[in-house]
């Protein structure tokens, strides 16, 4: 049976075989049809042998393009669905019968774990999808998203591996979504529409975003990995994306702001990192004129005796300075502070949006993050064409 892949173009829908099995002329010609929206469900018999379950009627394939990067294992896909993407009306009202399972799974085998961040039956929803291990430099590696039938159930936190210390949305919730329940509290942010959902946006007035007990996940640490969305009103500041105590002035917690003239590397309009390790102080300038009014992903990679790995949209920074790389465990942090940098004393504080923030205590690597930028900008999935059980 041919699959198709799907490819929007203004008002109607290219269909083109992604199969790599032989086809004849006249399946050729129907990889060619238009059509006014959505795909087509091609009839499956019930009881298909590679059908997971009987009790869900429609499924749509979702290839994974891993071409270029390594092998992940227990890799979070963003899953963005619309209209074009699924038939809402066929599904339940909350999204609570979704499914996914591998093309390769066993008939009636436990699903893979998915949280729903939002649903809105009438435009965008966004799904979260834990796949356990990815091959390197692939593009073969199907998942199936199953709906029409019963609820699935499936436990949302089980999305983030246990290395996660906390991941937050930001959806118009302070909510953690790891099982480790780091929540935040609000101090006059308001949440937006964002990168994906919602963000919360900060005035540069003094909003926060904060975990008080932040520092029972930083504090003794010998890696750390940061990430987030952010999008600034202005650039040519020295507002903060995020620290672990409160701003003194110095870059000496963990944390990552923007500067606007650098006093080590002599560069304007860049980032600066810092933290401390074993009570000694390590910091970082990035490359110069980085700071950007656009979305952008930045993860802040830290591991004791190394420098610091600064990434932007799935790229590793060259950066203009580093103070050296001293080895030991991170230290001195007594807060969580989202939209607050190390120069945010007083009534300062991000200008601009931030979205998707995330704290791991591994290290992850640049195959990861390079990924996760892709899997973030609705890139590293082709959604095939919809299959109908009965």
């Amino acid at each position: 049976m041919i699959r198709f892949g799907t490819a929007l173009l203004g008002t109607v829908l290219l269909l083109g075989a992604v199969s790599c099995a032989p086809y004849t002329a006249t399946e050729s010609l129907l990889g060619l049809l238009l059509v006014n929206s959505g795909s087509p469900p091609t009839s499956t018999p019930s009881g298909s042998a590679n059908w997971w379950n009987s009790a869900w009627r429609l499924r749509r394939s979702l290839q994974i393009d891993n071409s270029s990067h390594g092998a992940l294992a227990d890799f979070p896909i963003l899953v963005q669905l619309n209209n074009s993407r699924i038939d809402y009306s066929q599904a339940a009202a909350d999204g609570s019968d979704l499914c996914f399972v591998s093309a390769t799974a066993a008939a009636n085998s436990a699903p893979l774990a998915h949280e729903i961040e939002s649903w809105d039956n009438s435009g965008t929803s966004i799904v979260w999808l834990k796949v356990p291990s990815i091959n390197a430099n692939s593009n073969t590696e199907v998942i199936y998203m199953y709906y029409g039938g019963p609820g699935c159930a499936t436990t949302a936190s089980a999305v983030w591996s246990s290395s996660y210390q906390t991941v937050w949305h930001l959806n118009g919730s302070l909510q953690d979504s790891t099982a480790n329940s780091n929540h935040l509290s609000n101090s006059g942010a308001t949440p937006v529409g964002a990168k994906m959902a919602q963000g919360y946006s900060f005035n540069g007035s003094g909003n926060q975003l904060e975990d008080a007990d932040g520092e029972l996940y930083i504090n003794g640490q010998t890696a750390l990995s940061f990430s987030a969305w952010i999008k600034a009103a202005t650039v040519g500041s020295d507002k903060g994306i995020f620290i672990t105590d409160s701003p003194s002035g110095a870059d000496d917690r963990h944390g990552l702001r923007f500067d606007q003239s650098g006093v080590s590397g002599g560069c304007t309009n860049y980032f600066k990192a810092g933290t401390n390790v074993s009570g000694s102080t390590m910091q970082q300038e990035s490359s110069s004129s980085v700071q950007s009014t656009d979305w952008t992903l930045v993860h802040l990679v830290w591991q004791s005796g190394q420098s610091f790995q600064f990434y932007r949209n799935g790229v590793l920074d060259t950066p203009s300075f580093n103070s050296g790389a001293p080895a030991g465990s991170l230290s001195n942090a007594s807060t969580v502070l989202i939209g607050k940098g190390a120069k945010d004393t007083g009534a300062n504080s991000w200008n601009g949006l931030i979205d998707e923030v995330r704290i791991s205590n591994a290290a992850q690597s640049a195959d990861w993050i390079s990924a996760q930028y892709a899997s973030m900008s609705d890139s590293y999935l082709l959604y095939g064409s919809v299959d109908q059980n009965r």
